[in-house]
């Protein structure tokens, strides 16, 4: 079959794109209860995760190399400074939260702080910072754990990338009106 297939003899299709995969009102519902029952320093990387991601539309790699002064809560905004596509295409960007129902969630902030003060830190350079690791953040790995541990306590089938897809479902459904801006929102 393989000579077949290399002579050109059988031409196997190709798998489709992929289905956009987005989560459902009723399953963020149980996501964001979920997140306020799991304690200490992964409950507060979890509800800061969850409030940023939905609010602002981030990569899942984008949120996880951010760096503490990339976020603004004042102004409701963080900087993209690891941009999907960086050396290519993609250029650094400030980028609004959009679902300004997320803003209570972000005490991340302070409990960010408190975490670093109770192990003996002043700051760190990330946003999510991994103390004890020598590159100061989270793998992509590590980010996929917690997500995994968001899913188990919810009980809701997820990843991380779905908060970008469900954002713009959200958004833009009902009214096309704002794809333009979604886009623009999502680079």
């Amino acid at each position: 079959m393989d000579e077949m297939i290399g002579s050109g003899e059988l031409i196997v299709p190709k798998a489709g794109p992929k289905p956009t995969r987005t989560i459902s009102t009723e399953n963020l519902a149980m996501i964001f209860e979920s997140i306020e029952r799991i304690e200490g320093w992964t409950g507060s990387m979890c509800r800061g995760m969850c409030a940023m991601y939905f609010a602002s539309g981030l990569r899942p790699s984008e949120l996880r190399l951010a760096e503490y002064n990339d976020l603004d809560l004042k102004k409701e905004k963080i900087f993209v400074s690891n941009p999907k596509g960086k050396s290519n295409w993609a250029t650094k960007v400030w980028v609004d939260f959009i679902r300004q129902d997320m803003l209570p969630l972000m005490r991340y902030d302070k409990e960010r702080a408190e975490c670093l003060r109770e192990n003996g830190f002043r700051e760190a350079k990330y946003l999510f910072p991994n103390l004890h690791w020598h590159t100061g953040h989270y793998s992509e790995n590590s980010f996929r754990k917690v997500a995994r541990h968001i899913s188990a306590e919810a009980g809701v089938d997820f990843s991380l990338k779905m908060f970008l897809a469900t954002l713009c479902n959200l958004t833009v459904n009902g009214d096309l009106s704002r794809l333009p801006a979604m886009s623009v929102q999502t680079r």
